[in-house]
């Protein structure tokens, strides 16, 4: 008696064009981005309320606050990761003719010099 595994019928193929990748790669910067930012200003301001320090350089004495509730990496994510998915989705569908394409006639016809 063979024993099967239910998972491997479970298995999701899919086969997407190049134009398609290049909007999925799109949506989800989009998407993180926006979801980043959204995370970041729907908690009320009483949460981000930061606690203040003072510290004293040179003889001055200045305030800084003890936590930054918006860091660095919110704002390297929203330039790096939008410019990583349109370079994507520029390479992908570059519609330049490679070394290796041959020219076709756009009615599918015989492509003629006249």
């Amino acid at each position: 008696m063979e024993v099967r595994n239910p998972m491997r019928d479970l298995t999701l193929r899919l086969s997407f064009t190049e134009r398609e990748r290049a909007i999925i790669a799109l949506v989800f910067a989009g998407g993180l981005v926006t979801g980043l930012w959204m995370g970041t200003l729907l908690v009320p301001s009483e949460a981000l309320d930061v606690p203040m320090t003072t510290a004293e350089m040179s003889g001055d004495e200045y305030v800084e606050p003890a936590y930054l509730p918006i860091t660095g990496v919110h704002v390297f994510l929203t330039f790096i990761t939008p410019a990583i998915a349109i370079y994507y989705g520029y390479v992908v569908t570059d519609p330049r003719p490679g070394p290796d394409d041959e020219p076709v006639a756009a009615d599918g016809g015989e492509e003629s010099d006249a």
